[in-house]
């Protein structure tokens, strides 16, 4: 019985040291919860620790006291994504931080697309294929029975860009929606269409939720830098499935800040 004690003690001694340490320097507004004891400023916890917030506009700032690295968590991205602590979430950043590169092949370009693909400013990627006035990449869907096909923009003489031209029609943009999408590449020079990938789901809803999100972050007086950080954690954890590019969130972020300096939107 002694023998059996003090293995869990040793156990549970290793489980404690080998968990990162953090120190708590604020909350935005309202009270954070580890169990039922209320944070408080300046108060040690390990990452393991499940924390409980009174609403999901709460952002909590920590610091790492190993390499004093500063830490905002979220409540809107934890709960969404139903994470209880700060390992969790740190655990599903390294899960999702992967990034591709160019899309050689064709298959490249339909494992990448054949997928749902939230749009905040635009997508954009590099490719193995020729763009010039006689190629191109272009979307297909349908629009109140109508067939719509938008050219999509050439960032480059190999990339294009997904953007908000797609979703106007006849001169007016199409209200919050998910479209079903086709994209094709045209070879004008021989004639040539050929389908890449023919289930993709192009959503904009999500943006409004960024946006409030966005508020929040203003609210709590956090710096652009901070607001894409949450922002880029909130759309990984809830939309796993999409491709969000880190530089267009930045442009999201920046191009919110510049122009609605109040927090509104």
């Amino acid at each position: 019985m002694k023998r059996l004690i003090f293995i869990i003690f040793v156990l549970a001694f290793f489980f404690t040291a080998n968990a990162a340490k953090w120190q708590v320097i604020s909350v935005n507004y309202g009270k954070v919860y580890i169990g039922n004891r209320v944070l408080k400023k300046g108060e040690k916890i390990d990452s393991k620790s499940h924390l409980k917030w009174e609403d999901t506009g709460q952002i909590l700032k920590v610091v790492n006291l190993k390499d004093y690295k500063v830490l905002l968590v979220a409540a809107q991205t934890m709960t969404a994504a139903k994470l209880n602590s700060i390992e969790d979430l740190l655990v599903q950043k390294n899960i999702l931080a992967a990034r591709e590169g160019i899309l050689m092949t064709a298959h490249d370009v339909e494992n990448y697309f054949n997928r749902r693909l939230i749009l905040l400013n635009s997508i954009c990627v590099e490719t193995g294929f020729i763009l010039d006035d006689n190629h191109c990449f272009f979307l297909q869907y349908v629009h109140e029975g109508d067939t719509i096909n938008k050219r999509l923009p050439a960032s480059s003489s190999h990339g294009f860009c997904i953007n908000d031209d797609i979703f106007i029609v006849d001169g007016q943009p199409l209200p919050p929606t998910t479209l079903q999408g086709r994209l094709y590449y045209y070879d004008k020079e021989n004639s040539q269409t050929m389908l890449f990938a023919d289930n993709m789901e192009i959503n904009v809803e999500p943006r409004q939720a960024c946006c409030q999100l966005l508020l929040t972050c203003w609210k709590g007086q956090l710096d652009a830098k901070e607001t894409a950080s949450i922002i880029i954690d909130y759309c990984q954890m809830v939309f796993p499935m999409m491709k969000v590019i880190y530089e267009d969130i930045d442009c999201f972020v920046t191009s919110k800040f510049a122009n609605h300096p109040k927090g509104t939107d």
